[in-house]
């Protein structure tokens, strides 16, 4: 689920939605304790608004909140922005940048934030998924093959149908496919469940990757 929010402006502190590509915020469900991280998949702007993709959980306290009680106009209190998965701006490396579920709203705010500096670097992009619906944001990533040539893109799916003709496999799979034509150790970025990562990392650990060339955020 696509959800935006915009901030109020305030006389002190502006409205502008101020944030490192990659980093999350937590949400209040309003009128409670109860807070939830998610991370943006929008770039830094002026209008004060952030955007997020966030996957429905069954019984899940937030998801509740949206799936029924949500409404236009609805107050959230916020905090952040928080987190420390961001582009390391200064390497000349290869990136490899994956992402699986909810895990690819903040690759795409990376993405697009190399696409609107118009980077020239290496950069390869693996969204993971069970199935081939679990897939989505297909024009956001047409749009960034377009704007940054040197992008290459995976798209794995684990249990595909019979017609699917990209790649089968996990993300940690097409992980291994890609460092095998890789000319170069590249920086990894990954964001994603836990078994996602756990099995990206194992990857990185036996192809010998310095540690100091992976930065990992997992999201539930």
């Amino acid at each position: 689920m696509a959800v935006t929010l915009r901030y109020t402006p305030h006389e002190s502190f502006g409205q502008a939605a101020d944030f490192v590509p990659g980093q999350y915020m937590e949400l209040a469900i309003p009128g409670t304790n109860i807070r939830r991280a998610y991370s943006m998949a929008n770039l830094p702007n002026w209008d004060g608004r952030f955007e997020f993709l966030i996957r429905l959980q069954k019984n899940g306290a937030f998801s509740t909140y949206l799936a029924e009680q949500a409404k236009i106009g609805d107050m959230l209190i916020t905090r952040g922005p928080l987190g420390q998965f961001v582009l390391d701006d200064a390497s000349m490396r290869p990136r490899c940048l994956i992402g699986g579920g909810c895990g690819f709203a903040p690759v795409l705010s990376m993405l697009r934030h190399l696409a609107d500096f118009q980077d020239t670097q290496p950069t390869h992009l693996i969204f993971g998924a069970n199935r081939e619906e679990e897939l989505f944001a297909a024009g956001d990533i047409d749009s960034l093959r377009s704007a940054l040539p040197q992008l290459g893109v995976t798209l794995a799916v684990w249990r595909p149908e019979a017609a699917w003709t990209g790649f089968t496999g996990t993300a940690a799979d097409a992980f291994v496919q890609y460092l095998e034509t890789s000319t170069q150790t590249p920086d990894v970025y990954v964001c994603g469940p836990p078994r996602l990562l756990e099995a990206v990392l194992a990857v990185a650990h036996e192809r010998n990757i310095p540690p100091e060339r992976i930065i990992a955020e997992r999201v539930l």
